[in-house]
């Protein structure tokens, strides 16, 4: 998850902070589309993208993709 993120952020993944606000990282409207569409190549197309685009930061998305849904 860290290295697509800072593949489209063009940092170095060990740059990213978990809890860090997205908006930090100058994440806009068309990057959460394209980190969602490689989030649903890598993880399938149960990726939510509500869940994702609510997330506020690095972790939040991490949580959602690492804790099981209900």
């Amino acid at each position: 998850m860290l290295h697509i993120l800072a593949d489209l952020l063009g940092v170095q993944p060990d740059d990213l902070k978990l809890r860090a606000p997205l908006s930090q990282y100058g994440m806009s409207s068309i990057l959460m589309l394209q980190l969602l569409q490689r989030l649903q190549t890598k993880f399938g197309p149960s990726v939510n993208p509500s869940d994702i685009t609510a997330c506020g930061t690095i972790g939040d998305i991490i949580d959602i993709l690492t804790v099981p849904s209900h």
